[in-house]
């Protein structure tokens, strides 16, 4: 780690104390980890964080855009718009899951890393071998 050059490119959003905290749990390679509302995450673990927070939650899976959904299982893109006007989402969850690792690839591929973890802005930004999102 370029630790001088990680320390230049905290200082636009963190104050000392910070930048301390990170540098140290990055040396430490922590996989995840949240300080002054950001979140960091390991690059090698990253798709995996994400694979597990959202097949937890069905119901997200199942508000996907329709022709994403539409896409990943097969069905039809009328069929899916048909479940999701019946509030059906779960159920759609549920028939995203058999795929989980087609939807991340796709999920990644059409909003990037953001979309899912910056709450706050939807931005995702790289620092090292680290994403880090602002969550608040």
């Amino acid at each position: 780690m370029n630790i001088k050059q990680t320390i230049k490119e905290l200082k636009e959003n963190f104050d000392k104390e910070y930048r301390k905290e990170i540098i140290n749990n990055m040396l430490e390679n922590k996989e995840d980890f949240e300080i002054s509302n950001y979140r960091f995450i390991h690059q090698d673990n990253i798709d995996e964080i994400m694979k597990d927070e959202l097949s937890s939650d069905t119901y997200i899976l199942g508000c996907f855009n329709a022709w994403f959904i539409a896409n990943i299982t097969g069905l039809d893109y009328n069929i899916i718009e048909g479940a999701q006007k019946a509030e059906n989402y779960e159920l759609l969850g549920e028939l995203m899951l058999k795929n989980i690792d087609e939807v991340i690839e796709g999920y990644i591929s059409a909003d990037g890393y953001g979309h899912h973890f910056g709450h706050y802005d939807g931005n995702e930004n790289e620092l090292e071998d680290y994403y880090y999102f602002r969550v608040n």
